[in-house]
C-alpha cells in the first residue's frame, strides 16, 4: 500500500513539474530560443578560432602549410607557453665531482633531466671548444657555479693554476654566462668562502659579488638545496618556446612528414 501511495505522489510531482514548465515556455519561449541560439553561436565562434589558431601553431612546427590530420587525431594546442628553465653546472671534476652529482640528480627531479646540463661531451674534433661551451652556456636561463676547496687554486700537470688559464673550460664558461648577463648562483659546497675579486682572472672579478648559497653534506644537503631550487625558480627565462605545449607524438608526426631536402 504504501509502494502504491509513493508511486502516486512521484507521479503527482512530475506532472506538477511538467505543467510548471509547459507554462514557463509558453509565456517566456522567445527568450529561451534566443538563449539557445546564442549558445549555439558561441561554441561555433570558438571552435572555429581554437581551429585558427592550431593550424596557424602547426604552420611554426612544419614551416608550411599544415597537413590534413584526420579529425579528432590530436587535441587543440595553445599558441605559445613559457618555455622551462634551463639550468647549467659548471664545476671541476677534481674538485666537487661527488657532490655536483648529486646537486645533478636534486636539480633533474625538478626540472627534468633534459633541461639541466652538467658536462659538455662529445665536442667534435677540430672544432673551437670554446665556441662550443659559449653555445652551451647561452642555452641556459641560469648558471650553478660549484666552488669546491680546491676550486679557486686548482692547479695543471704543469703546476699553473687553471683559472688563469684563458682556455680553461671553467673560465670558459663563467666568462660566457657574464658576457651573456645570464643569471649566475655560486654553490659553496661544504665551508669554502667565496672568492675575493682580488684573487680571481680580472674577466671573472664580477663573480666575486654574485650572491652564494651554501651546499653542506647531510644532513643539510636536501634542505640547502631546497634553497637554491626556490632561487633558480624565480629566475625569468624571458622566452617563449613555440614548442612548449605540442603533444610529443604529433611532433613527431609533423617532423615525419615535413619533406626532405634532396
Amino acid at each position: 500500500m504504501h509502494y502504491v501511495f509513493h508511486v502516486f505522489l512521484a507521479l503527482c510531482l512530475v506532472s506538477a513539474l511538467f505543467q510548471i514548465a509547459y507554462d514557463f515556455l509558453r509565456v517566456y519561449w522567445p527568450w529561451c530560443l534566443a538563449s539557445v541560439l546564442f549558445v549555439v553561436v558561441v561554441r561555433v565562434l570558438f571552435a572555429l578560432f581554437g581551429q585558427r589558431r592550431s593550424r596557424s601553431r602547426l604552420r611554426k612546427v612544419t614551416g608550411g602549410d599544415p597537413p590534413d590530420l584526420p579529425e579528432g587525431m590530436f587535441p587543440n594546442i595553445p599558441l605559445t607557453s613559457k618555455a622551462p628553465l634551463r639550468v647549467f653546472i659548471s664545476y671541476r671534476r677534481e674538485d666537487s665531482s661527488h657532490v655536483t652529482g648529486r646537486i645533478y640528480d636534486r636539480l633533474s627531479e625538478e626540472f627534468g633531466p633534459d633541461n639541466v646540463f652538467k658536462d659538455v661531451d662529445s665536442i667534435p674534433l677540430g672544432v673551437d671548444f670554446r665556441k662550443i661551451l659559449h653555445d652551451a652556456v647561452g642555452q641556459s636561463d641560469v648558471v650553478l657555479v660549484v666552488i669546491g676547496e680546491q676550486w679557486l687554486n686548482a692547479c695543471d700537470e704543469r703546476g699553473r693554476r687553471r683559472l688563469d688559464d684563458d682556455s680553461d673550460f671553467v673560465r670558459i664558461e663563467i666568462e660566457a654566462a657574464l658576457t651573456r648577463n645570464i643569471s649566475i648562483i655560486p654553490l659553496l659546497v661544504g665551508r669554502t668562502p667565496m672568492p675575493r675579486s682580488k684573487e680571481l682572472p680580472t674577466t671573472l672579478e664580477r663573480l666575486a659579488f654574485f650572491n652564494g648559497a651554501p651546499v653542506r653534506p647531510d644532513p643539510d644537503f636536501h634542505s640547502d638545496m631546497t634553497r637554491v631550487i626556490h632561487a633558480v625558480e624565480k629566475v625569468e627565462t624571458g622566452k617563449a618556446n613555440v614548442n612548449a605545449g605540442i603533444p610529443k607524438e604529433l611532433e613527431e608526426f609533423l617532423l615525419n612528414m615535413k619533406p626532405k631536402a634532396e
